[in-house]
């Protein structure tokens, strides 16, 4: 497995849960890093959305 880069959402974290450790960045929110990089992924994959042919009828 790849070592961690970032952890980002962490003001979703639920109350209760010990602070996560200080080895790699950690942010409340998704970093402008982050972003670009989820941006390039998704233009690498041609801007198409994977079929989920798996779920079968409406989502509530």
């Amino acid at each position: 497995m790849p070592a961690i880069e970032e952890r980002t959402m962490l003001r979703d974290m639920p109350e209760g849960f010990s602070p996560p450790p200080q080895d790699t960045r950690n942010s409340s929110r998704w970093s402008a890093g982050f972003m670009t990089r989820l941006f390039w992924a998704w233009a690498r994959m041609g801007f198409r959305t994977p079929k989920q042919d798996w779920v079968k009828g409406p989502l509530q």
